[in-house]
This record gives C-alpha cells, structure tokens and sequence, in this order.
C-alpha cells in the first residue's frame, strides 16, 4: 500500500523556492526555525498534544498547526538555565511536561517557555552521551538505557529516574544486536520497550526481557513510536512503515517524499521528523512552510 502526506501547519507560499544552482538543493526564502536551532542533536517530545523541539544548548521550538514551529527558548536562556551542561535526551514525563537529561545526569523541566531545573548532577547517571529514554507512565519514572560508547556502540546500562534521584537497574543480558535502538513506552504492553533490529525487549522495572522479531528492521534513519495497540516503525531509507505486535512484523505501507527538493525534482528525504499520537510528520528545514504528515491505518488489537 502506497501511503500518503497530508499538508499540515501554514499553508505553502507560491514561488517559495530559489533556483537552483551549481546542483545544490534549492534554497527556501522561508528557512524554518529548526534549521537555525542547532547544527547538530535535536531532540523532540509531544506534551499535551504538542511537539517541542530541543537542541544540545537548551534552545527550544514549539509546533502549532497554525504558525509551524517557533521558537520559544532563545541561545541566551538556553545556557542560562543549563549551567554549562548539554541535553543529551529529551522525553515528556511525569504531568506531561518536556524534560531534559543533560550529560551530567541533572533533569529540566520546560514550565511554559523556561527551564527549570528539577535535579541535580547525578553521581550514579554521568557521564552521558546520547541514552535513550522514554517515560513509564505505569510506574511514574523515566527509563534511560544505552549511552553512546566513544568506540562505537552502546552501553547496556539502565538508570530510573523517579522524578527526584537516579538509580542504577540490575544489568541484563546484552542485546543481540549491535546497534539501531529506540525506546518508546508500550501501552499495550503496560512498560518501556527498547526496539532493536532483530529483537524487542521489555523493561518490567527492574530489568529487560528480550524476545526476537520475526522481520528484521533497519538500524538507522528511523522513526519509532506507540499508537493504537501496537508500535510504529518508519524506515525513511527504504520509506516503509512497519507495525509491531508481539514479536510480530507487519508492513503497513511505504511512501515517497511528499514534495520534490532538488534540481532534477527528485525526491529527498526531509530533514527532520518526529511523531505523536497523529502519524508521523516531516519537515522541510529549507522551507518552514513543508511539513506534512502521513496518517497510517490502524492495526487490530
């Protein structure tokens, strides 16, 4: 099944696009606001209905249908509330509100259009580089797993953050995989689970319970997510969504990039993307006025 994009956000602007030259991708008169909000990590979490965007120095963008993304947490009150840290993972948690893990282990809290903070530097969870995290609304605490190796890899590390202090979770076995992870809270399941390429693994609270997939996935330029009875898988190399349930792969579609971006008005993958309750979105960040959403059909539960 061929699934498509729906335009969302402010409508598109005729003549939006400078030509082309010299064989680089067209640039847009309209540059989004993510393309300025940071050269490299930007992490994303969807509070009450609504997706934030942050960068490493606390820099942050908030989406409405009506005006697209915007910023709404400036360079200078960024580091002002980080105190020299960087984020390092994003996640809503707790009532709904966008928190931010910073490398040294201290936790902020977004309160309208500040930072606050909410913990300390940690002495059990430092030294961080980019875990995975996702919120456990069933046992009120932040499951972070798999910090980045300077050597390549993850760690198979899992910390619990119950709103005030870290702990440290029983090791478990290591996963079968060596690379390509992402965490998302299962409601169906009623835990976090950590997806990998050729397993998925459940977290009871205390440690991880590991079970192979019956389709691989691919390990890189993905997005996962949970809605509906199952968890979402889009694959932007190969442009396929998969829906998991159980150990069971089900391909649900694939898609093209709703628009063309180069000079041989061939289709480009978007810049960045993220996912909520909706579908998933992409986003054009030559153009903040491209962002679109593919609406997926639901799977039985």
């Amino acid at each position: 099944m061929l699934l498509s994009f729906q335009h969302i956000g402010p409508p598109p602007l005729a003549g939006v696009f400078v030509p082309p030259v010299a064989g680089s991708v067209g640039e847009s008169t309209t540059k989004s606001v993510l393309a300025n909000l940071s050269s490299g990590f930007i992490g994303y979490a969807v509070s009450g209905g609504t997706p934030y965007a942050v960068s490493l120095y606390l820099r942050t963008a908030r989406w409405t249908d009506e005006e697209g993304w915007h910023e709404i947490v400036n360079t200078v009150d960024g580091d002002a509330a980080r105190n020299g840290a960087r984020a390092q993972a994003i996640v809503s948690a707790f009532d709904g509100r966008v928190h931010a893990i910073m490398n040294d282990g201290s936790v902020l809290v977004l309160n309208d259009t500040r930072w606050q903070p909410v913990a300390a530097a940690s002495s059990v969870a430092k030294d961080l580089f980019f875990p995975l995290a996702a919120f456990d609304p069933s046992r009120n605490v932040i499951v972070m797993w798999g910090t980045l190796k300077k050597a390549g890899g993850r760690k198979n590390d899992t910390f619990v953050f119950d709103g005030q202090t870290w702990r440290k979770a029983k090791k478990s076995v290591a996963p079968a995989d060596d690379d390509g992870f992402d965490l998302c809270f299962d409601p169906a399941a009623g835990h976090v689970v950590r997806v990998g390429v050729s397993e998925l693994a459940h977290f009871d609270g205390e440690t991880w319970t590991s079970q192979p997939l019956d389709h691989p996935l691919t390990n890189w330029f993905r997005c996962v997510w949970a809605s509906g009875g199952a968890i979402y898988v889009a694959e932007m190399g190969p442009k396929t969504v998969r829906a998991i349930q159980g150990a069971a792969v089900t391909t649900m579609g694939t898609f093209e990039a709703p628009v063309p971006r180069d000079r041989m008005m061939k289709n480009l993958p978007f810049d960045r993307w993220w996912a909520d309750e909706r579908g998933l979105s992409v986003h054009n960040n030559d153009d903040d006025r491209q962002s679109f959403r593919l609406v997926l059909p639901r799977v039985s539960s």
